[in-house]
């Protein structure tokens, strides 16, 4: 059966907020519909005249390769409601976004299973498993460091900062209005983006507080050493106490036994192939 799709309209909202609220049962589709929701980018199916799923596709950037940056968009708040799953309207609404991402001059089309399972249902879809993330819990840190510096960092400041520690890593330059989208998310949950000055170096993180108070980095990014990672951590578990921590960072040994898949990718295998090892995705908004 073939399955129908169609660009979203402004009075799709109410049910697009109500399958936002079902699938994820988050209440923050507040901060997506005022700020990164826009009609012309989003797809959905139809049961009934009524919409069942949906899925957008957000401009965040650039796939910095070689050095060389091609046009990114990111699939994202891909939804289908329980009772309507199954019937193929999520891979319809991929295929279309990313035909339609193309059409703009989108080289690469990105996103972040929700679900290690899925990475084969994307796989289906022609996307490719490229980006892998470092990601470790701590149960907090016995040797706490709390003379480094920590400040709180804007978009602009985070997005200069991120760009400058990423610089050497094929990677996601996210734009501002991606950075600032994040940055709304972290005081959603009562986080933000920190800069920590520690040993005479300086990084960066993106922090949410889940509601039993752990502490998830985004993404903490550090200029190369032997151990500033765990330096910079202690400065954060100082200064952000918790029970616990997940953090992401990027890959930079083979054998960190941390490794997992984290996003994917629809491009050309020229593009591909400048890939490299581990690129690093950034933020999922999960």
């Amino acid at each position: 059966m073939q399955v129908m799709t169609r660009q979203a309209k402004l009075d799709d909202i109410p049910y697009l907020r109500r399958i936002w609220k079902t699938v994820f049962a988050t209440s923050d589709e507040e901060l997506f519909f005022s700020y990164f929701f826009a009609p012309e980018n989003c797809i959905i199916s139809e049961s009934g005249g009524i919409p069942t799923a949906m899925g957008c596709l957000l401009d965040v950037g650039n796939f910095i390769a070689q050095g060389k940056p091609c046009p990114c968009a990111m699939i994202y708040a891909l939804s289908t409601l329980p009772e309507h799953r199954g019937n193929g309207f999520a891979s319809a609404i991929v295929e279309r976004l990313v035909a339609y991402g193309n059409d703009l001059g989108y080289q690469a089309i990105i996103l972040c299973p929700s679900d290690d399972s899925l990475f084969e249902y994307y796989t289906r879809l022609n996307f490719h498993d490229i980006f892998y993330v470092s990601e470790k819990v701590y149960e907090g840190f016995s040797n706490l460091n709390c003379e480094a510096t920590i400040s709180k960092l804007d978009s602009e400041d985070y997005m200069i900062l991120r760009k400058s520690l990423l610089d050497d890593i094929t990677h996601i330059e996210l734009n501002h209005r991606a950075i600032e989208y994040q940055r709304q998310l972290c005081a959603f949950t009562g986080g933000e983006f920190i800069q920590i000055e520690s040993h005479g170096t300086i990084s960066c993180a993106a922090f949410e507080k889940a509601n039993d108070g752990v502490v998830l980095l985004k993404e903490l990014l550090v200029p190369d050493g032997v151990g500033l990672e765990e330096n910079v951590l202690a400065a954060i578990g100082c200064h952000i106490p918790s029970h616990k921590y997940i953090v992401r960072t990027p890959v930079h040994a083979h054998q960190d036994s941390n490794i997992r898949r984290f996003g994917m990718i629809s491009a050309s295998d020229q593009l591909l192939n400048t890939a490299g090892i581990y690129p690093w995705y950034g933020f999922a908004y999960d």
